[in-house]
């Protein structure tokens, strides 16, 4: 009788999986629409303006060593050594922005109804718990979920896809930081392999040396000959100028391309085929990972603990 009670809780907690990620697949339409708006990605992003200006050279400068790393691994791992694995997947790919953060909390809260902090969570905010709450025999692993730590899992699953979700949509407006890093150092000196330090330098050295060719005594034809042999050195005040004002033309780049990405994103299609993925993807996690919550808190089953003494025996 056991065996057919707590299999019976099963088949009704997969049908209460399955229709609440249904019914996160039937919001993420209106939430595209209405979120991915090029009015409302401007609004959010003028929000949180001065909160994100650092953020976005920083990301950019990250960006490619994050991703050609990620590639190597990820190759490493194709031919068996996979020992690098685990330690980079705890690597971030970038500092996320409160643009960010502020996307991330409405996929929470109006796509997936969870809490955005479990542990601040009020009643009625976690459609999951209230869904298995109208079951009898699913209660106690409502209450579980709802009690925090045993639903810890569950909850790391959820920050999991949604951050790998977040993640994609960052690495645009990173990798365009990354490109227009590349197209000003070839566009200022015909090299694309600068960074923002050194198209920062490059600069400050090309202005101090005009300001010396134009102060030259003997004229300006034989200081540019004896500039380019004897190259003045720029003060750190006009180095750090002249790098400010390049992470200055990356962030407004990185700014635009944020900004923009949401609404083309939505346009094709984008937005809606990923956030349908992460839903697909959670269904798949959250049974797996119920089911044993389930038989774990199922009464009678006996704690980790005591099933191992048992086997001892």
């Amino acid at each position: 009788m056991g065996n057919d009670a707590i299999g019976g809780a099963i088949g009704t907690l997969e049908e209460v999986v399955e229709q609440y990620c249904q019914a996160c697949r039937d919001r993420v339409s209106p939430f595209v629409e209405r979120e991915f708006s090029l009015r409302e990605a401007v609004a959010r992003q003028r929000a949180s303006l001065f909160a994100d200006l650092l953020c976005y050279p920083l990301n950019a400068l990250w960006a490619v060593p994050y991703l050609t790393t990620r590639k190597v691994i990820e190759s490493l791992d194709k031919v068996g050594w996979s020992v690098l694995t685990p330690l980079f997947d705890r690597v971030p790919s970038g500092i996320k922005t409160r643009y960010q953060r502020e996307v991330e909390r409405k996929i929470y809260q109006e796509v997936l109804e969870w809490p955005y902090d479990l542990e601040a969570a009020q009643p009625g905010t976690h459609a999951l718990v209230d869904a298995l709450s109208a079951h009898p025999s699913l209660t106690p692993l409502a209450r579980a979920i709802a009690s925090g730590r045993p639903a810890t899992g569950a909850h790391q699953e959820v920050c999991r896809l949604v951050d790998g979700y977040s993640s994609g949509r960052m690495m645009v407006s990173d990798l365009a930081g990354s490109a227009g890093t590349v197209a000003v150092g070839w566009m200022l000196f015909k090299d694309g392999t600068l960074g923002l330090f050194g198209i920062g330098e490059r600069l400050a050295r090309e202005r101090a040396r005009e300001a010396a060719v134009s102060h030259f005594t003997f004229g300006k034809g034989l200081g540019t000959t004896w500039y380019r042999l004897f190259p003045p050195e720029p003060s750190p005040t006009d180095v750090a100028m002249a790098t400010v004002l390049i992470g200055t033309i990356i962030t407004v780049l990185c700014l635009v391309a944020g900004v923009a990405s949401d609404p083309l994103g939505k346009a094709v299609g984008f937005q809606k085929r990923k956030l349908h993925s992460l839903v697909d993807d959670l269904e798949h996690r959250l049974r797996v990972h119920l089911i044993k919550m389930l038989k774990d808190t199922w009464p009678g089953h006996p704690a980790p603990g005591q099933a191992l003494e048992r086997r001892d025996r």
